[in-house]
């Protein structure tokens, strides 16, 4: 027993090594825009904090990724135009600042974003000659008196509603709105629209925050044909078999690396099995219809060989924690006046390893996924007669 304990977690340990050694990085196809020469290559897609001030670019034909910094170069982009920054000298607080601003709209007049923080965020309107205006969301204008907060939104939006100026209907939108970034942008579209000469569609970049996360979440559901046994006596070793119904969540990790998820898992079944025991004191044999109920926590670590291939092998290790809900497999399930008590009641937890693996098919962003599972019982809670148990099935993540 102890042999397969350590087997166990030899191979648990295994498998997290792996997802270490092989950690990369959020890749996407890209390109640096660099003394006037547009350099095609793979952009590390960070946080949006992290992408106005570092870009990592990995030059194609060349294997290791490189800083840049504002100075470095003068923008990079994603070729899906979700993302666009562009190296700028912005003064913010009185000090001039260079820095990667992230473009929410190109055209006669630009839009920009900046994040000092996640609470301190600034638009920066740019027209076609260089003229740049500052608008932010002015806090705590609900608590001024009107005068105050006319004063003080006049000091935020002036040089923005000058920008603005041939439009009044643009500058009471502006005026009025929330200050927010799809706002700003709806608003200056229009009016580059309507108002710039020579116009061509404004280019909006939708920034996809998902797509850069340090991690997504996932919902996933499971169902399959689960197999286990109990040793009660060297003559009786009731089998369980039944159909196991499990949902939960699926931690995928992009920024750590793409192969490694995280899963989190609550699942039941229920069944009966009818076993004839003897007892030999009497020679009386008593026939008995024992209820098998029980709710298992799942928390372990997937492992994906192939991430970016349709069809992809997938091995999983972790823990189990069942949950008993019925005696069978206890002491008490022959003792007459307990089996009486037919209520429904939580019993010492059992703890197991698992290890597992599979078959992946992609479809879209989804995942559907033929699994196969090895119990193994290292801590006796509510049987000391558990033995270890399978699981087949099949999932999706969805």
């Amino acid at each position: 027993m102890k042999t397969t304990h350590t087997f166990c977690l030899c191979c648990l340990l295994l498998m997290v090594t792996a997802t270490s050694l092989f950690a990369q990085k959020n890749p996407q196809r890209g390109y640096i825009v660099m003394k006037g020469d547009t350099i095609a290559g793979t952009i590390d897609f960070l946080s949006r904090k992290k992408c106005a001030e570092t870009c990592l670019f990995l030059k194609d034909g060349e294997t290791e990724y490189r800083a840049y910094s504002p100075k470095d170069i003068s923008a990079y982009s994603l070729l899906d135009n979700t993302v666009c920054f562009e190296s700028k000298t912005y003064t913010i607080d009185g000090e001039a600042q260079i820095l990667f601003a992230e473009c929410l709209l190109k055209g006669c007049v630009s839009v920009f974003r900046y994040e000092e923080s996640s609470s301190d965020v600034m638009f920066f309107l740019e027209d076609g000659n260089g003229k740049v205006a500052v608008v932010k969301e002015i806090d705590y204008l609900d608590q001024m008196t009107p005068e105050d907060a006319n004063v003080k939104k006049h000091q935020v939006l002036d040089p923005a509603l000058e920008m603005l100026s041939e439009s009044q209907q643009t500058m009471n939108r502006l005026w009025n709105a929330q200050l927010t970034a799809s706002n700003i942008v709806a608003i200056v579209r229009d009016y580059n629209k309507q108002y710039c000469e020579g116009y061509k569609e404004s280019i909006v970049f939708e920034y996809k925050a998902k797509n850069s996360s340090s991690s997504k979440l996932h919902f996933t559901m499971e169902a399959g044909l689960f197999n286990t046994s109990y040793d009660l006596t060297s003559d009786l070793q009731p089998k369980t078999k039944a159909l196991k119904f499990g949902v939960g969540a699926e931690w995928f990790f992009p920024r750590v690396d793409n192969r490694l998820s995280l899963q989190v898992m609550a699942s039941y079944y229920k069944s009966s099995t009818t076993v004839t025991y003897i007892y030999e004191e009497s020679d009386v044999t008593v026939t008995k219809e024992l209820e098998d109920q029980t709710v298992t926590v799942l928390c372990g670590v997937n492992y994906t060989f192939w991430p970016k291939e349709r069809i992809t092998p997938i091995v999983s290790g972790g823990i189990t924690l069942p949950f008993g809900l019925s005696d069978l497999g206890s002491p008490d399930a022959f003792d007459n006046d307990k089996a009486k008590d037919t209520s429904v009641k939580l019993l010492p937890i059992n703890l197991c390893l698992y290890i597992g693996g599979g078959i992946d098919f992609k479809i879209l962003n989804h995942h559907l996924r033929a699994i196969a599972r090895y119990e193994l019982p290292i801590r006796k809670g509510y049987s000391d007669t558990i033995k270890p148990s399978t699981f087949v099935g099949v999932s999706v993540v969805i």
